[in-house]
């Protein structure tokens, strides 16, 4: 186990590992508001067309992630599919993140904000799989 692979469980991804020692691994949760690093998500706008943006924080009060940095051209539709990109080193694709509940614009009218239920329930977890990310090399 080292620092910054990707924690999930059965149906889907619940953070990262974001510190280790010798006996044990402490792990930073997609809901820990000082996650520092954006989370590179898609959603399924249509059949395999897909809106990409980051997931940026999450509003405890409501249970939702909040996805910034989508074009205000997408129609974002509710209940849509939220899957990491794997554009990062971090988290390899395709993980599932949640499902679209609600989408806005921004203050300025530039881009949207999407917000997102967890797809995992993260009051009932008792296993977890850590991935660890191979490098491609040709």
């Amino acid at each position: 186990v080292s620092t910054d692979m990707a924690v999930i469980i059965s149906n889907g991804l619940v953070g990262y590992v974001s510190n280790i020692s010798e006996h044990t691994s402490t792990i930073t949760l997609l809901t820990n508001s000082n996650m520092v690093n954006k989370i590179s998500v898609r959603i399924e706008v249509s059949d395999r067309k897909y809106a990409y943006g980051l997931l940026s924080s999450y509003d405890i009060e409501n249970n939702l992630y909040l996805i910034e940095g989508i074009s205000e051209y997408y129609e974002i539709p509710v209940n849509a599919t939220v899957t990491t990109t794997g554009l990062t080193e971090r988290f390899p694709g395709g993980i599932p993140v949640g499902t679209v509940k609600s989408v806005n614009t921004d203050n300025y009218d530039l881009t949207k904000v999407v917000m997102v239920e967890p797809i995992i329930d993260l009051d009932d977890i008792t296993y977890v799989t850590i991935l660890k990310r191979e490098a491609i090399t040709e």
